[in-house]
């Protein structure tokens, strides 16, 4: 019998991916830059565990020279993520979502590698940090998805079994992390990006439909 949902945050509560696609499309544009913004598309369900810019930097053009280029990108990031407002980016089916799996007795985990004061503004933004028995973030892990530490830690904490909860993902690495944990991983389905998300146990348009697989 299932008894928690456990929830990453980015792709699945909120379209934050989106969001951060089009902080570097205005970071290029605004600097005039020459390197094509899709090549940050490998930022989409990130890990520690992989190095990004060793993938990026080279797909930087010519004319922009790469270490500039990081250092700048990650400071106007740094900024615009300070200022983030999370409710325009919530899915239309979150907040109702979240409560009805609440009221119905469930516990309830968000478990992502972002940093805490983003996780904790997210939740208390769309009002349903109230809804959450557990927060995971990436300062509480010494490793990255797709290793299931984050699932593990949550598991224990909320003295579950593997096979009493199912996890909720997006990316290829968080898939892989909930699958490498043992537990049922049902993937919000990508529409926009082109995610690998054949791993998954199972796919959801929209977060009522979990109820299929409790």
């Amino acid at each position: 019998m299932i008894k928690a949902i456990l929830f990453d945050l980015d792709g699945v509560l909120v379209d934050s991916e989106t969001y951060d696609q089009q902080i570097t499309a205005d970071f290029i544009h605004e600097n005039n830059y020459k390197t094509d913004p899709s090549i940050f598309r490998v930022w989409i369900g990130g890990s520690p565990e992989i190095d990004s810019w060793s993938i990026i930097l080279p797909q930087v053009h010519p004319d922009d020279d790469p270490s500039t280029f990081r250092d700048k990108v990650n400071e106007y990031h740094r900024v615009r993520r300070e200022r983030i407002f999370f409710p325009p980016l919530a899915f239309p089916d979150t907040v109702g979502a979240i409560r009805h799996f609440h009221e119905l007795g469930y516990k309830m985990a968000c478990c992502s590698s972002s940093e805490p004061w983003y996780i904790e503004r997210a939740l208390n933004q769309l009002e349903i940090r109230d809804c959450f028995n557990f927060v995971v973030s990436g300062r509480d892990l010494t490793h990255g998805k797709p290793n299931p530490q984050i699932y593990l830690l949550t598991r224990e904490h909320l003295g579950i079994q593997k096979d009493e909860a199912v996890i909720i993902e997006d990316s290829p690495y968080g898939i892989k992390a909930g699958k490498n944990a043992g537990i049922l991983t049902i993937a919000r389905k990508d529409h926009k990006f082109g995610m690998d998300q054949s791993e998954a146990d199972g796919f959801i348009d929209s977060l009522y439909e979990i109820e299929k697989y409790l």
